[in-house]
């Protein structure tokens, strides 16, 4: 049985002992360890090859463009454009999520066979998260909107941004390149399991006073499925970085309340890649994983891997 072990890290690396099967505060351990299914690692665990983080030298903000849409939205595809325009002219900066969830679930139901659409519209692409965040998180006017880091839109009343004003949010945030948290991430993926490790280090940059939690997503790269483009269906619309699901809890794993300058802490988190075949697991998954605030919704740092690049 082939193991295949992939380790990526968002920076340079030296030597920090990585704390293994914990979500702990360094050297000071106050969260509760996170129960990771240790039957995903096709081998004993006691050899489980535990990651090592170095010092985090970036220094960089990162923006994460939440696209709030749906596969029988006509206006959604031109939106998916901006998205994807600003991720490519901010190469390792700016990172896309395409969350399928809308209020009242309009543009996301799904045929059947019989129904007159089917097979049109037959992949269901929505989850238990994108319908949490489109409940919890107010001010959801409809589909295509985004969040943009979670930060209040111009109108500050509430997360969400028509498409007309994510460029200057995007740019605004990596100009004002305000980082307060570092996020490193390392991930082991086992094929013959589907067993997806994912191991995150978190670095306050400066005295914190917040409710900070993790999130990592598990996201397709790309599905090639229906979509409602104006008045037409495309067939074959390839549909970018789909978030298919959370690895974390849906709103994270708590890391601190407070924290002081160069603080670290760590959480890991196991999950067991689904059985699909639109997946194409060799080269389709990627994690994404952010810190925010459990109280404001505010994204501090966001960082994406390839699961195998």
């Amino acid at each position: 049985m082939k193991n295949l072990t992939i380790v990526f890290f968002t920076i340079v690396l030296v030597g920090f002992n990585f704390l293994s099967n914990s979500c702990d505060r360094i050297e000071n351990p106050v969260v509760p360890p996170i129960e990771l299914d240790t039957n995903l690692y096709p081998g004993n665990w006691s050899d489980y090859p535990w990651p090592t983080f170095g010092q985090n030298t970036n220094t960089d903000l990162n923006v994460l463009i939440e696209d709030f849409t749906g596969h029988k939205c006509p206006n959604c595809p031109a939106a998916a454009v901006i998205a994807a325009d600003l991720e490519t002219n901010n190469p390792g900066r700016v990172f896309v999520a395409s969350i399928h969830a809308s209020a009242g679930d309009a543009f996301q139901t799904t045929s059947t066979p019989g129904d007159g659409e089917y097979p049109h519209y037959a992949h269901d692409f929505t989850t238990d998260a994108g319908d949490a965040y489109v409940i919890d998180i107010s001010g959801m006017i409809g589909n295509p909107v985004g969040m943009i880091n979670r930060e209040i839109s111009p109108e500050g009343v509430n997360w969400n941004h028509v498409t007309t004003s994510w460029g200057n949010e995007v740019s605004g945030l990596l100009t004002a390149n305000d980082l307060k948290i570092n996020l490193q991430q390392a991930i082991n993926f086992y094929p013959s399991t589907n067993g997806l490790f994912v191991h995150v280090e978190a670095e306050a940059l400066e005295n914190l006073s917040a409710n900070v939690s993790i999130v990592s997503y598990f996201v397709q790269r790309q599905v090639i499925s229906a979509q409602k483009n104006g008045a037409v269906t495309e067939d074959h619309y390839h549909h970018h970085n789909v978030m298919a699901g959370t690895i974390s809890p849906i709103y994270g794993e708590p890391i601190f309340s407070s924290a002081s300058t160069g603080e670290k802490f760590t959480v890991d988190f196991s999950y067991a890649v689904p059985e699909n075949d639109s997946l194409n697991i060799d080269s389709n998954i990627r994690v994404i994983t952010y810190a925010m605030d459990l109280d404001t919704y505010k994204i501090y740092q966001v960082i994406q891997s390839d699961v195998i690049p």
